[in-house]
């Protein structure tokens, strides 16, 4: 009788230390594979709130810094309703997706996926924008939704913000630029919201030194041009006229009369404005973005 109870007791503890392991394998596994996680379906104005919109899974920031990040992020969803996320990783190939467990060998396609199974953006076309940088190959990629891909388009707003931040990544500068990302993402949208999208026909000019100290460049360029005159006149010497000058002048409109222009040649450009792209990942939505290395 004691030994069927020990058995007994056995079989129950397998069987529930089996149920145990199993549940820990399908949430790894699940954590592990996007696309086993069910896609969000928002109505306007809805979103997740409890994501974090900084995720820093290669500590690259400081605590602090993540905090500041995070604060930039919710400003842009409470203002505009738009989604601002930043994710660095070791390496976005650690991740799985589809029904056969591939690993991901395309980073535009992991940030798409990322950006959907996770659950960001805003509203019922999930609005939004995310920052990908893995460190393993030093890539990173960008990948709009929404409303991001007309606010942030493929053909100016995503290249501008390549030129704009890439060569922060190489420097290594990684706060300063996650920091810049979210203020050149705020002003795009604001400027998409109040007036229209940036594009060639309405380009997002960048702050230089002399717009920003306009005051003492001009201050500067003033004194500069103040020595130059002051000099050149102190240097001049009275000319007084001469009659040969009459006979010099003569000679030289007859000369240049008879010169020749053969050659005239004016080349203009065509401007075309900015517009969405296309794209996307294994939801099925559409996606705008681009991707490279640092």
């Amino acid at each position: 009788m004691r030994i069927r109870k020990c058995i007994s007791r056995a079989v129950a503890l397998t069987a529930a230390s089996a149920i145990v392991i199993s549940s820990s394998l399908a949430a790894a596994f699940a954590d592990d594979n996007l696309t086993n996680r069910p896609l969000p379906n928002y109505d306007d104005g809805e979103y997740n709130e409890a994501l974090p919109r900084v995720v820093d899974e290669y500590d690259l920031l400081s605590s602090e810094e993540e905090k500041d990040l995070e604060e930039k992020a919710r400003k842009i969803i409470d203002e505009f309703g738009f989604d601002c996320v930043v994710l660095t990783t070791f390496d976005y190939g650690m991740f799985k997706h589809g029904y056969y467990n591939e690993r991901y060998d395309d980073i535009q396609t992991f940030a798409h996926d990322y950006f959907d199974y996770m659950g960001y953006g805003v509203g019922a076309e999930y609005d939004g924008i995310l920052f990908v940088v893995s460190m393993a190959d030093r890539s990173y990629s960008f990948s709009t939704c929404g409303y991001g891909m007309e606010a942030v388009s493929d053909s100016y707003g995503v290249d501008w913000l390549e030129d704009d931040l890439v060569p922060m990544l190489s420097d290594g500068d990684y706060y300063e630029c996650f920091d810049k990302y979210f203020d050149d993402v705020y002003d795009f949208v604001e400027e998409a919201y109040e007036n229209k999208p940036y594009s060639k026909l309405h380009p997002k000019s960048a702050p230089t030194w002399l717009f920003k100290h306009w005051f003492a460049a001009l201050c500067i360029s003033g004194a500069i041009t103040a020595c130059v005159v002051w000099y050149l006149l102190h240097q001049m010497k009275t000319i007084l006229p001469k009659p040969a000058a009459k006979n010099y002048l003569k000679n030289y409109k007859e000369k240049f009369s008879q010169d020749t222009y053969l050659y005239s040649n004016v080349s203009k450009a065509a401007k075309s404005s900015g517009g969405s792209g296309g794209g996307g990942g294994s939801s099925g939505r559409s996606h705008g973005g681009s991707s490279g290395h640092f």
